[in-house]
């Protein structure tokens, strides 16, 4: 489990959200984003998405993560949805060899990447 971003966003609110940790061999796969700001993010319209946007993860609609709270958007598994836990899809998504997650905004600017080790 890597836990250093390769990018720092560099523009508003966003600049405290990021992704702290992926699991990529994991069953089931793990991306931990993370709020570290002192105000809550609408992630309404924000996604994650895989290299070469092989997958696309969307936010739900009206999907608000705290000041100081994460969630674990898990793949290659199944489960109950929660304010910390949502299920993406029950195919592993992340390549073992070197995969990037990457969360884009509801305009499509990058916030944050992290790389699969």
């Amino acid at each position: 489990v890597s836990t250093t971003p390769i990018a720092v966003p560099k523009f508003g609110s966003y600049q405290k959200v990021q992704i702290d940790s992926i699991d990529c061999g994991g069953k089931p796969e793990a991306v931990v984003i993370s709020n570290n700001g002192n105000s809550q993010q609408d992630m309404t319209g924000w996604s994650i998405t895989d290299e070469g946007l092989k997958h696309t993860f969307s936010f739900p609609d009206g999907f608000v993560l705290g000041a100081g709270m994460s969630v674990e958007v898990m793949s290659g598994g199944a489960g109950d949805n929660t304010q910390s836990i949502i299920y993406w899809k029950k195919q592993p998504v992340w390549n073992n060899d070197g995969d990037t997650a990457t969360i884009l905004d509801s305009k499509g600017n990058i916030v944050a990447e992290l790389n699969c080790p």
